[in-house]
């Protein structure tokens, strides 16, 4: 073969880089409990458009010559996110093996490669997380987990390229079986080893430099975890995520799950019976949200930003000034915050007109406005005009604010479902503007949910003008 430029060896590889059609069973198999983002990108209205890579033919193209490994290595191994779930390793020889094979074979030669890297701590043949004790019978030897931890940093120091990492965690909630509050029952988790991930992540995240790192989400029991993150992590760092979510998986105790509010009424939401785990006794939610914003507070040049609380994250207390252009995806779940700061989030810099926002894709599920009211936001969206996809669920008013009293009640809202709890009927009216709006832009009804899915009761809703 005569030598060709190396551009041209790139564009071939480049062909099969989404040559595959998607595996649109794979997407959705992943349980949306263990990780809320994940399963908003596996939903149809953001599923990318163009399909999987082909992988056989780009292994093989490596093997034909020096200068097509040099082509197709990146355009595979970009395309490949390496999931590593340690626990699920049996025995301390399964074990070895596995770091034996990641850390000293595989990774140390493709880790150069590597785009992403997730790491997935869940007992093997189960969905609890590692922390929970006791620990399944089938889990043999309990010191793994503290090793996977150890590694943690290895893996990051070894993937110089790395543009994505995740750290995910399922999540867990308090119990009650009824006849008393005495029946209320919550996980007791192993806080040493908590401490041993915390501090190592901490430390994992300020002493590698991740200069290529763009998307960071990390799924961490509590938000005392996201203090200790914060504190070390550097500025530099922050400033170059494009993308970041933050989720905290201990919904335990009070205010910590929509579940829990079987006894809810206007004057209290009842949901005293169930009680807080050890973890949320030594450091509880509500006391430690400062973190978390800090960590939000410093990233400058975001694209997506997701949070997702168990109790009400209060994002009144975070301050973040939007990039040059503003997000082009929002992700919020169980937050509250005033209207005007919701606005700001999803508006551009002052200095750019909101006709050249670049917001394409909004999904709010149990957001409490503390001030101001529900159809100013709704306003404000219809005024971006690359907004293609809402997703609005249980939008309400927050106990204790000025607008609680507009604050409509279902009969079952431990388990009902709506796109906005208010009374008021201009918060009504503009919601069914947006989504009349939305169905115009995407070409009618049909074609919105023939882009976005079938699934998407937003769009479904029939309004009287669309008869």
């Amino acid at each position: 073969m005569p030598n060709l430029p190396p551009e041209l060896y790139h564009e071939i590889a480049l062909q099969f880089e989404h040559s595959q059609p998607s595996d649109i069973r794979s997407m959705h198999s992943w349980s949306f409990q263990h990780d809320n983002l994940e399963h908003y990108r596996a939903c149809s209205h953001t599923r990318p458009l163009q399909g999987k890579p082909d992988v056989k033919t780009l292994r093989n193209l490596r093997l034909t010559s020096i200068a097509f490994n040099r082509a197709a290595s990146p355009v595979l191994f970009r395309c490949i996110r390496m999931q590593w779930k340690p626990t699920q390793e049996i025995t301390q020889s399964a074990f070895n093996n596995k770091v034996d094979r990641h850390l000293s074979g595989i990774t140390a030669t493709l880790a150069p490669f590597v785009k992403a890297l997730q790491i997935g701590f869940r007992h093997y043949g189960s969905d609890k997380c590692f922390l929970l004790r006791p620990v399944p019978a089938n889990f043999v030897n309990k010191d793994i987990p503290r090793r996977v931890i150890d590694h943690v940093s290895d893996l990051l120091a070894r993937m110089s390229q790395l543009e994505s990492f995740q750290i995910v965690l399922p999540g867990w909630a308090s119990g009650y079986t009824g006849g008393g509050e005495a029946t209320g029952h919550a996980p007791d988790l192993n806080l040493d080893l908590l401490t041993t991930l915390r501090t190592t992540l901490s430390s994992a995240l300020s002493t590698n430099p991740c200069s290529h790192l763009t998307e960071l989400r990390l799924s961490l029991p509590c938000t005392y975890d996201f203090v200790d993150v914060s504190e070390n992590i550097p500025d530099s760092l922050l400033a170059q995520l494009k993308t970041l979510f933050l989720a905290i998986t201990d919904a335990t105790g009070p205010g910590g799950a929509k579940e829990y509010l079987i006894w809810a009424e206007e004057d209290d939401d009842g949901d005293d019976r169930f009680p807080f785990s050890n973890l949320q006794l030594a450091y509880p939610n509500t006391e430690h949200m400062e973190g978390i914003f800090s960590i939000v507070s410093r990233c400058h040049n975001l694209e997506t930003l997701g949070l997702d609380g168990t109790q009400f994250l209060q994002a009144d207390l975070m301050e973040w000034a939007p990039t040059l252009r503003g997000l082009k995806e929002l992700y919020l779940k169980r937050v509250k915050l005033n209207s005007e700061n919701l606005i700001k989030l999803l508006s551009p810099a002052k200095s750019v007109s909101i006709s050249s926002s670049p917001l394409s894709k909004v999904w709010l599920e149990l957001v409490d406005l503390t001030a101001g009211l529900w159809d100013a936001v709704f306003s404000h969206l219809l005024l971006c005009p690359s907004l293609e996809f809402f997703q609005p669920e249980d939008l309400s008013y927050a106990r204790g604010s000025e607008n609680f009293h507009l604050k409509m009640w279902s009969g079952r809202s431990w388990e009902d479902c709506f796109e906005l709890l208010s009374l008021r009927e201009e918060d009504e009216e503009a919601i069914r503007a947006l989504r009349r709006a939305l169905r115009r832009r995407a070409g009618g009804r049909d074609a919105y949910l023939e882009k976005f899915g079938t699934e998407q009761r937003f769009i479904s809703e029939e309004d009287a003008e669309d008869r």
